[in-house]
């Protein structure tokens, strides 16, 4: 699935396929989804945010789809904190506002929210709880959550790894560790040499 394409190593691809898609129906909110995801993962945080807003107007009722966390991510990368928290605030995405606060200079709320975090997350998606240690330059705590066990399939975890906010620890020999433990290290995919075809009269800047 498109979903799955940036995980192999082709996140540039991914973009370029969901732009494609979009520009020829600029209407599927589905479509809009995939290519917020896409911008995000490669640190394009402008055509995420107009991306994610534009699926939000045309997703009104959509299930399984976390578009506000999302939004509330992309704004935290942004560096528009204010905006962040309160996107997350919303959508009770906890790692976010956690990292949000912390940005904020709002230390003893950051530490409550935080400590919510880690008893609504911690056992089930850890990985939501690195994320906000990594969000604040915290890795070694980050990587610590990532590497508690779960019961995730490979696939999810993959794309958990895959997160933007971990892009700091991509040489980390442990954070290698765990990406090939799942078949997703860079010499992994490398070997694979994943090449998505695209639509016709795509490129690849």
């Amino acid at each position: 699935t498109l979903s799955s394409i940036p995980v192999l190593g082709a996140v540039e691809e991914a973009i370029a396929i969901s732009e494609y898609v979009v520009a020829m129906d600029p209407l599927c909110g589905q479509c809009q989804y995939q290519l917020q995801r896409a911008d995000r993962l490669n640190g394009q945080f402008d055509e995420a945010e107009g991306a994610a807003r534009a699926a939000m107007i045309l997703l009104p009722e959509r299930t399984g789809m976390p578009l506000e966390r999302d939004l509330a991510r992309t704004l935290f990368f942004k560096g528009e904190f204010e905006a962040a928290l309160e996107v997350a605030a919303a959508a009770e995405a906890l790692q976010v506002q956690a990292a949000a606060l912390y940005k904020l200079g709002r230390n003893a709320e950051y530490a409550g929210v935080l400590q919510q975090a880690k008893e609504t997350y911690g056992a089930a998606h850890p990985a939501y709880v690195a994320w906000t240690y990594a969000a604040i330059g915290e890795y070694d705590l980050a990587l610590e959550w990532l590497e508690k066990p779960t019961e995730h399939d490979p696939a999810s975890k993959a794309r958990e790894l895959e997160y933007w906010v971990f892009r700091p620890l991509r040489d980390n020999p442990r954070f290698v560790a765990m990406q090939e433990e799942i078949g997703v290290s860079p010499a992994q995919l490398e070997a694979i040499n994943f090449q998505p075809p695209l639509p016709p009269g795509v490129t690849i800047n």
